[in-house]
């Protein structure tokens, strides 16, 4: 029963609500419906065994899951932008000794041909009911005592969203025994199913790596990895403000790990030289649906061809209604991310309108101009800096938008390329577009036992982005 044992160790530094990251810090809805409490304990209990059953497969579906040769790194995404991030350095071990298995979990909203699919077997959904049986007292005893919400509010809203970290928990000590990897690399930290993973695989002294898929904020987890690639200095300094955002603080000693800021990781494509026309509008689940018809409306009336993309996970209804709005509009077109990269999205366009996302670097990166414009009245104002580190050019109303478009349009605005090289350290240098190959020449580095500070990429060390006692 050592899985139990264990298990029960990472649940006790790190308890599920921290696990749970987006409901602990940065403030998202759990998912569960904001509602008197109408059942008791026993009624989460049973509800989390049958939501977790749902999910089991039998072990022949997981057949390819598991690499027929001993591999040396696991690479694990779960969104189509996380993966985006990793797919550059997987390409460069393609031509390598060593061997990596990129994997996910099956999901109807992300399949990619490069990584392979889990699905959770029987024996993990056993191990994941005797450990929430096992932590059942704790967990209710958390929840009805957690501050500023009622007791049994917070069990009937919050039991079945925290006890899923058990049911990962369980398969990634199942799986990561099996495989023992030496690497294991993801490209996100806050959301369950990546910090369920690097628990388990610090608990089984695997080396952990984190690439940045996207701008981070101060509500951030403390950054707890062996090797970390971020995009550029405006992050580090971030992760330098997020120390305290740990469970009882117990990580602050174990922070000073290596640093490489080795620029933006996704492929973007950058012609400065071809002539782009269209407009895109970026919109995400915090928009303004009225808002950002309106913008559309008054961009295509004043013959702008524009372009739509909305966020993976946006909800469906709130996309028809914009779909629908402008079906019949010529000047309208749009791009679905399930289907359409966001380089090659950003490549058709001169110039971006968005609010609160990282598409406004990815879009200066590509060679497109940036216009920050807030499409909610939620108070999240410009939670980049773009605006503030002058990567984005603001427009305080709808008419602005407009004319902001006209000029960089006209070819009158240009970008700051200093600005976006604080966010991706190596815009616009000789490493400009060899981020994969400095991740995977890094990583080559950690595993044969050689100094990271001594790797030369295009002839440039990687001295030169690298930190080590970073705090």
């Amino acid at each position: 029963m050592k899985w139990l044992k264990d298990t029960l160790d990472i649940l006790k530094s790190q308890p599920e609500q921290w696990l749970y990251y987006t409901d602990f810090k940065l403030h998202h809805s759990s998912g569960e419906p904001q509602t008197s409490p109408r059942f008791g304990v026993l009624f989460r209990f049973l509800s989390f065994c049958y939501h977790s059953f749902r999910k089991v497969k039998t072990l022949r579906h997981n057949k390819d899951a598991f690499p027929a040769v001993r591999t040396d790194i696991i690479f694990f995404a779960q969104t189509k932008n996380q993966a985006e991030a990793l797919k550059p350095t997987i390409r460069e071990f393609e031509r390598s000794l060593f061997k990596v298995f990129p994997i996910a979990f099956y999901s109807s909203k992300f399949h990619d041909d490069v990584f392979f699919q889990l699905k959770v077997d029987f024996v993990s959904f056993l191990r994941a009911v005797i450990l929430n049986l096992f932590r059942l007292p704790g967990l209710v005893h958390n929840l009805t005592h957690m501050e500023g919400v009622d007791g049994k509010k917070a069990v009937y809203q919050k039991y079945s969203s925290y006890s899923e970290s058990h049911l990962y928990l369980a398969f990634f000590y199942s799986y990561l025994v099996r495989i023992r990897p030496n690497i294991v690399v993801v490209s996100n930290d806050h959301s369950l199913e990546h910090r369920c993973l690097i628990a388990v695989s610090k608990k089984l002294g695997i080396t952990t790596a984190y690439l940045q898929h996207a701008s981070v904020s101060e509500k951030f987890p403390a950054l707890n990895f062996d090797l970390a690639f971020l995009d550029g200095e405006v992050a580090l300094n971030i992760y330098r403000k997020c120390t305290e955002n740990a469970p009882m603080n117990p990580i602050k000693g174990q922070l000073k790990k290596s640093v490489i800021l080795s620029g933006q990781k996704k492929d973007m494509l950058s012609d400065k030289g071809s002539k782009r026309e269209g407009v895109g509008v970026a919109i995400n689940t915090l928009d303004s649906v009225e808002r950002v018809i309106e913008i559309i409306r008054l961009l295509t009336s004043s013959e702008f061809e524009v372009t739509l993309r909305w966020h993976p996970g946006q909800g469906r209804a709130s996309v028809e209604k914009i779909l629908n709005e402008f079906r019949d509009n010529p000047k309208f077109k749009f791009s679905d991310p399930l289907i359409e990269t966001v380089s090659l999205y950003l490549a058709k366009i001169c110039v971006l309108v968005a609010a609160n996302s990282s598409i406004h670097l990815e879009a200066v990166i590509s060679g497109a101009f940036s216009v920050y414009y807030e499409f909610s009245d939620k108070d999240i104002y410009d939670y980049y800096g773009y605006i503030n580190n002058g990567v984005s050019s603001e427009a305080r109303s709808a008419s602005e938008v407009v004319g902001i478009v006209s000029d960089a349009h006209a070819g009158n605005l240009i970008i700051n390329n200093e600005s976006v090289r604080r966010y991706s350290s190596t815009f616009d240098t000789p490493l400009c577009g060899k981020e994969g190959e400095i991740v995977f020449r890094c990583l080559c580095a950690y595993l044969e036992g050689r100094d990271i500070k001594d790797v030369r990429v295009n002839d440039v060390s990687i001295s030169n982005y690298y930190y080590e006692n970073w705090l």
